[in-house]
């Protein structure tokens, strides 16, 4: 989800990761956990390999790491 534009029910997102909510157009909510990030602020990491920042707004349902994570281990259990 992109977040929204401001409206009477707007709360303003801040990224995790540089603590800013400029660039509102540039940041991406997990689906689960309504986590913001900037979609330049994110790092991938796949195998101990590090992912460039995303380039664009993912269209589907997109998860932050630690949600990720907590899938995978619920799903191992």
């Amino acid at each position: 989800r992109v977040s929204q534009q401001p409206n009477v029910d707007y709360i303003e997102k801040k990224c995790e990761i540089c603590l800013n909510a400029q660039s509102e157009q540039n940041i991406v909510l997990c689906d689960r956990c309504d986590d913001a990030y900037h979609i330049h602020c994110l790092v991938r990491f796949a195998e101990n390999i590090q992912i460039p920042p995303l380039k664009e707004i993912p269209g589907d349902i997109w998860l932050c790491s630690s949600c990720r994570h907590e899938i995978e281990q619920e799903n191992h259990i």
